[in-house]
């Protein structure tokens, strides 16, 4: 603050902390990002500032003149905007934002001279009363109709803050929420994006009830309806009890503390595109009941999941919210996959070349799809009736299950997820006499399947095995590739 404070006043120019700092800092909250305004051009600024604190620099918006700089102080990081001041002075850019609790700021002086510097804190709208009430309210509805992505900010705020929207102010989202639609994908991921990373369910249970979801993902309270009635019990209510379990589970981590580590760094992993996946998967919580239980298992040969109509809707929320190839297919897969480990349970005899086959089926979104399965049958038992629940496995039962279905998945990879080689492509094309195709891969998975039985540990057993195939092939079928 002593270098902002000596800048300002050796360039003789207004610089002032406005925001969120103000706010956090007002209600006992640490902060690290520090949103500023100037008299000065904040390009200027944000360049001596990080070249002042060793920080990075970033044009954040060039229309609008805002930098942003990241910088490490103290072994924190931090995130510091600079951006111009808006209107004839201070108090105008005050009245100009969003909510009235971000419509504070303060001097550099005041803040960094002044003991008892809450006293200068500069507030036209009340924010400090709506501080003490826990209320959010917006300062006006032209704040909507300028960025009507401040519709989602408030609920997401909301949620950060534990703070009660104002009833007005529901109204005002109510009245503007066909404004989202004109929002850009891109803006309306970033911001879903920050809502998903931290607890959502109670945010996306506000943006339903306001019909907020309608405008953003159609027609997705009509398909939560459908749910209801054809797939299963209580649509959204499910939905946001699977949503609310993930969130507790993935919290406390009631696994071995051993895979604890593991399932972490499988969440936390970054996505191309920016989600991590525990984002997309909370996502797929909310949205994976509109896709319903599918009647029939996978396909035992490859894998695939019987594709309702409803899953085409699913793309189109990615598409919507401008998801990367990678984001969208890892939602598809989640809430197209969700039910497997449900269905495998159900299966009478399994196998070590049944399990190779579910691992094979799901790949690396296993951990994720085995979680969805988890909280949202844990869901599911909540809803029923007790007279369907007797057909069904215990939570506790249905828990251990999916636990061993992990431990398979992150020590036990060599035998079930992925044995290792025992022969090439190349040596069964000679030694069988084929050309290369599907036949090669297809035996190849045959041997894969028989190891994970454990009937086959050798790779004289796999070239034997390779050759019994074939035969069975030529033998049952018109000849494939060159003869023998």
């Amino acid at each position: 603050m002593h270098f902002l404070l000596t800048t300002a006043q050796k360039r003789g120019i207004s610089l002032y902390i406005v925001g969120g700092f103000v706010r956090d800092i007002l209600l006992g909250r640490d902060s690290y990002d520090l949103d500023m305004v100037t008299t000065m051009n904040p390009r200027a600024l944000g360049l001596e500032i990080a070249e002042h604190a060793g920080g990075h620099y970033f044009e954040l918006n060039v229309e609008h003149a805002t930098s942003r700089i990241y910088l490490v102080h103290e072994g924190t990081d931090w995130e510091v905007d600079v951006g111009p001041l808006k209107g004839r002075n201070i108090m105008e850019d005050l009245q100009k934002r969003d909510f009235t609790v971000n419509a504070m700021g303060i001097s550099i002086e005041d803040f960094s001279r002044k003991k008892d510097w809450w006293n200068y804190v500069l507030d036209p709208t009340g924010g400090r009363t709506d501080l003490q009430k826990r209320l959010l309210r917006v300062t006006g509805e032209e704040a909507l109709h300028k960025d009507p992505i401040r519709i989602l900010r408030g609920i997401r705020l909301s949620s950060k803050l534990d703070f009660l929207i104002e009833e007005k102010t529901v109204q005002l989202f109510e009245t503007n929420r066909a404004l989202l639609s004109g929002v850009a994908g891109e803006r309306l991921k970033l911001e879903m994006g920050r809502l998903l990373e931290k607890p959502a369910a109670r945010s996306f249970e506000q943006m339903y009830h306001l019909q907020l979801m309608e405008e953003l993902l159609p027609p997705l309270g009509e398909l939560m309806e459908r749910s209801w009635k054809y797939y299963s019990p209580r649509g959204l209510e499910h939905s946001l009890l699977t949503l609310n379990y993930f969130e507790s589970i993935t919290d406390d981590m009631p696994f071995p503390m051993h895979w604890e580590k593991m399932l972490q760094l499988y969440l936390d992993k970054k996505v191309k595109g920016g989600w991590k996946v525990r984002q997309i998967l909370k996502l797929a919580a909310f949205l994976h009941n509109i896709v319903g239980y599918s009647a029939v298992p996978p396909d035992k040969n490859t894998g695939e999941v019987l594709q309702r109509k409803e899953a085409g809707y699913v793309r189109n929320y990615s598409r919507r919210l401008h998801m990367s190839r990678e984001e969208e297919k890892k939602l598809d897969r989640f809430v197209l996959y969700y039910i497997y480990p449900l269905w495998l349970y159900r299966v009478p005899h399994r196998t070590g070349g049944t399990l190779y086959g579910f691992y094979r089926a799901l790949g690396t979104d296993t951990p994720g799809i085995l979680l969805l399965s988890l909280v949202d049958y844990y869901a599911l038992w909540d809803l029923l009736p007790a007279r369907e629940k007797e057909y069904l496995p215990s939570p506790r039962e249905y828990k251990k299950f999916i636990d061993n279905l992990l431990y398979r998945y992150f020590f036990e990879e060599e035998r079930y997820v992925r044995p290792p080689s025992l022969i090439a492509g190349s040596e069964i094309m000679d030694r069988l006499g084929i050309d290369e195709g599907p036949l090669v891969g297809w035996i190849l998975e045959i041997i894969a399947e028989a190891q994970a039985e454990g009937t086959v540990t050798t790779r004289k057993e796999a070239i034997d095995l390779a050759k019994k195939e074939y035969r069975s092939i030529r033998n049952g079928k018109e000849r494939i590739g060159r003869s023998v």
